[in-house]
């Protein structure tokens, strides 16, 4: 499985890295700030899942996400974000996300939604999955 890590943060990158070694020895953790970074990485290689955090340095978070969809709409993509997720889930699922975890739920729900977003399901915490309309 070749997963990409999209974060500004190089220790948010570093440690999802390191608990994803236990799936994959194919991961790619990038800093990409920009939208369009992000996006040419995405058509530039051919990854089975994005990593993507949703507050991105050009507050571009979200038109990345349908950018990724329109390009490669079988692309599944997992949005991190220290939104609630009782607040951003529903939207950014809709948007196209494959599933949405605050950033406080990882790495405990991580590799649960890496599971079902991989058998091509969608992903959100069970504390709120009978919570979305």
């Amino acid at each position: 499985m070749k997963i990409l890590i999209v974060d500004d943060h190089d220790i948010v990158r570093e440690r999802l890295k390191e608990i994803l070694l236990d799936v994959s020895d194919n991961i790619v953790s990038a800093k990409l700030i920009y939208g369009k970074d992000v996006l040419k990485e995405v058509i530039k290689n051919n990854y089975d899942l994005v990593i993507l955090d949703i507050a991105t340095a050009d507050g571009r978070g979200l038109n990345i996400l349908k950018e990724i969809k329109n390009r490669r709409p079988e692309l599944p993509v997992l949005v991190l974000g220290m939104y609630p997720e009782e607040q951003y889930a529903y939207w950014l699922i809709k948007a196209g996300a494959s599933g949405y975890l605050a950033k406080e739920k990882v790495p405990e729900e991580l590799m649960k939604a890496i599971q079902e977003i991989s058998r091509g399901r969608k992903y959100v915490s069970p504390a709120i999955s009978g919570k979305l309309p």
